[in-house]
């Protein structure tokens, strides 16, 4: 069975972070059997948080996870795109999961009327 290690649920979510609730969205949708292990960043792989174990392979970085998965499945999520459709949905993944995000990060954290 897969194993998701990921932070707590807060603030009504079932993760702190954003990159967690990515992967344990996915492997809902994908309808992959996991469970879930609350683990401890600083003790993970790459020193972040979600990784995944499948078979006795460990994955870290929510796309290499996804990236894994969708190769194993007989029908992936995104088996229907074509590749100008695959182009925008990763165009879009960057600029929201590298760009926005960080923007996110400091309009909430970095303002003290926030």
């Amino acid at each position: 069975m897969v194993t998701l290690s990921k932070y707590v649920p807060a603030w009504g979510l079932s993760d702190i972070s954003p990159f967690c609730i990515k992967v344990e969205t996915y492997l809902r949708m994908a309808k992959v059997p996991f469970r879930v292990v609350v683990a401890d960043g600083r003790k993970a792989p790459k020193k972040k948080l979600p990784f995944v174990e499948d078979g006795g392979k460990v994955m870290c970085d929510s796309r290499d996870i996804i990236d894994h998965f969708e190769a194993k499945l007989e029908n992936p999520l995104d088996g229907e795109l074509s590749p100008r459709e695959r182009a925008m949905a990763t165009a879009f993944r960057g600029l929201i999961e590298e760009e926005m995000y960080f923007l996110t990060l400091v309009q909430r954290w970095q303002h003290a009327k926030n």
